[in-house]
Parts: C-alpha cells; structure tokens; sequence
C-alpha cells in the first residue's frame, strides 16, 4: 500500500511522500499496472470520458433551459396545450403524472356533485302531482261534444 503511494504520490509531484520509499523503475511499472487494475489510477480515456460527460451535463443543462421556458411559453398559448402537456411529461414526468391525477379526481368528483345537485334541485322544483281520479269516476261521467256547453 505504501508502495503505491509512493507512486502516486511522485506521479502527483508530492516531494514529502514520494520519497518514502524509493523504487526501481520496473518495480514502478509493476506498482502502476496494479493501481490501474485496482481502479486507482487515472487513464487518459478516462478523463476523456469525464470531460465528455461534463459538456454534455453543460449542454443538457442549456437545453433543458430552453426546453422549460419552450413548456411555459406553451402554456400559455391555448392552442399549444398538447405540446405543453407532453413537454411538461417529457421535462417533470413525476410532477406531472401527479396533477394530472389531481386533476381527473377533482373533475370526477365535481361530476358526481354536480349530477347529485341536479337531481336535489329538480326535486324540489317540481310541483307535486296532483292525485289523479281512479278510471272509474272518470267513465261514469257522459261525454258532452265540445260545440254543446250548458247554459248556466
């Protein structure tokens, strides 16, 4: 272990522990295949890799930028309603699977209490219907044509 960073440390340029222990430089060589086996030691595919992944963290940073204020701008237009919801979908799935839930249970619920009004409303408008006179009342009475009216 001292070995190594012995060698990482001469690599660092870190004069105080590199000369702990001094090494020949097969023994050298040796110590810096391990600590690159062991992941200890940085390639320059690495830090190709690393800068790589930090512009495109910096580019998706800036699109992603662009991408909301795109979404606000759409929320704002009716007609661009749908590309709005699926820019809001594609940017804050979580967020958006969310309030749109709120939103159906909130729009069902006020149906249901809407439908439940209408008829509670309705029931108290209707006047009640008067009691209808059995058949028999009704056929004992002689028809009179509508030209002859009594005279009173």
């Amino acid at each position: 272990m001292l070995r190594s960073l012995g060698v990482l440390a001469a690599a660092a340029g870190d004069r105080l522990t590199a000369g702990v222990m001094p090494a020949s430089p097969l023994q050298r060589e040796r110590e810096l295949e391990e600590a690159r086996r062991l992941g200890r030691w940085e390639t320059e595919e690495d830090r190709r890799l690393v800068r790589e992944h930090e512009a495109r963290l910096v580019l998706g940073k800036a699109g992603r930028t662009g991408a909301v204020g795109l979404v606000v701008v759409a929320w704002c237009v009716p007609l661009l309603w749908p590309v709005a919801l699926v820019g809001s979908l594609r940017l804050f799935p979580r967020t958006t699977r969310r309030v749109l839930l709120s939103v159906v249970a909130t729009g069902a619920l006020g149906v249901v209490g809407l439908a439940l009004l209408v008829s509670q409303v309705s029931r108290l408008a209707l006047p009640p219907s008067a009691p209808q006179a059995p058949a028999a009342l009704e056929s004992a009475r002689p028809a009179l044509p509508p030209a002859v009216r009594p005279r009173g």
